[in-house]
């Protein structure tokens, strides 16, 4: 063997080859892709949380929203039917000068219920679409003398008038009103529960019959 034989050819194919070079430029790209992806990740987690958040929120808002209406929706009912409402005035001040122009402002023209006592007994109730007039009316025959004081309501909703007067007059029974109120036949429980005896009656009867 020959010393040129002996020697390691430095060709390509002969020459051991090392571990490939990396280029530390590359590394650094990537790690900064890698680094940008993780912060949008965690960017959109946070927005996407916070979105989430603030639907919980308006929702809450809406229940609360709803509620509070609800509650002063409740409190807002007192004084939508009835408008104003007197204590027991005296008869006397229907004619005295001195309150004259205040009634006048305070009830003429007024629609309401009106009560009329003989001291605390209660004589007469009644509906009006003017209160001041009516009440003055009851001064003459054959009501004169029989009252000496008054009560008034003003009342807001016209429509419900007659089943006001109604439930006054089944609940008072005054001695000065001879027609009663009444109400819609279908609205006439007494009326519902004689159907009710009667069918039951009816039977008993066949009942009776067939044990006889």
């Amino acid at each position: 063997m020959s010393r040129e034989e002996g020697k390691p050819r430095s060709g390509a194919s002969g020459a051991a080859e090392g571990p490939p070079k990396v280029d530390s430029t590359m590394m650094t790209e990537e790690a900064r892709k890698l680094r940008r992806v993780a912060a949008a990740r965690k960017a959109a987690g946070v927005k996407a949380a916070a979105t989430r958040k603030r639907r919980r929120l308006m929702r809450r808002e809406k229940v609360d929203k709803k509620a509070v209406t609800k509650k002063r929706t409740s409190k807002g009912t007192k004084g939508k039917l009835i408008k104003g409402m007197s204590r027991k005035l005296p008869v006397e001040i229907l004619s005295h000068p001195a309150f004259e122009a205040g009634l006048k402002t305070i009830i003429k023209n007024f629609s309401g219920i009106y009560a009329l006592y003989q001291n605390e007994r209660l004589y007469r109730v009644g509906l009006t679409k003017d209160l001041l007039w009516r009440i003055k009316s009851y001064l003459k025959a054959p009501h004169a003398g029989k009252w000496n004081k008054f009560v008034i309501f003003r009342i807001a909703k016209v429509n419900y008038l007659k089943d006001i007067e109604t439930l006054v007059l089944e609940i008072s029974h005054p001695p000065g009103n001879k027609v009663k109120g009444k109400v819609p036949k279908d609205a006439d429980i007494n009326r519902l529960l004689q159907k009710i005896l009667r069918a039951h009656e009816t039977v008993t009867k066949e009942i009776k019959k067939a044990l006889r």
